[in-house]
């Protein structure tokens, strides 16, 4: 079996690689903590992308929905959101138990309104764990670890 492995510049420049179908650096504490201080550079330009994001949520800020965050990382834009909508609910999706953990210390002024799933995109038995219907469904750059392109029209295929 040939092991699908190619380099990426994230959106500050540096190459990153990923070996699709593999966690290890996703899944190692440091690595996401090295990961989560670089992203600090970057804070005002993912702010913005965030806000517009949140922008194109169809909901007024008075309403009850959830939504599902897949590839939620450390959850900055589910800080963003929630801050926006008190009365929204939010299911951070990843695979990655440390970035988890560190969303949960991230989010956890937010309490009850926020539930962490531990799902691999990469397969579509991801949707029995994160319990939808959703409301709203977000994903952001994180998409491209779940595979080719093909996977990737899969797994939106799969959040309706």
């Amino acid at each position: 079996m040939m092991e699908t492995r190619h380099r990426h510049h994230d959106d500050a420049g540096e190459p990153h690689g990923h070996d699709h179908g593999h966690d290890e650096n996703w899944s190692d504490e440091e690595f996401v903590a090295q990961w989560i201080e670089r992203q600090k550079a970057r804070a005002p330009e993912r702010q913005r992308l965030f806000a517009k994001l949140r922008a194109m949520i169809p909901k007024a800020p008075s309403q009850e929905f959830r939504y599902a965050n897949l590839g939620a990382g450390a959850g900055e834009l589910d800080e963003m959101i929630l801050d926006r909508f008190p009365k929204a609910r939010a299911v951070l999706v990843d695979s990655s138990a440390p970035m988890l953990a560190q969303a949960r210390k991230h989010l956890g002024a937010f309490g009850g309104r926020v539930e962490y799933v531990q799902a691999d995109l990469s397969s579509p038995e991801w949707t029995a764990r994160a319990g939808g219907p959703f409301d709203v469904v977000l994903a952001t750059r994180a998409v491209h670890h779940v595979g080719g392109p093909s996977r990737i029209r899969d797994l939106l295929g799969e959040v309706l």
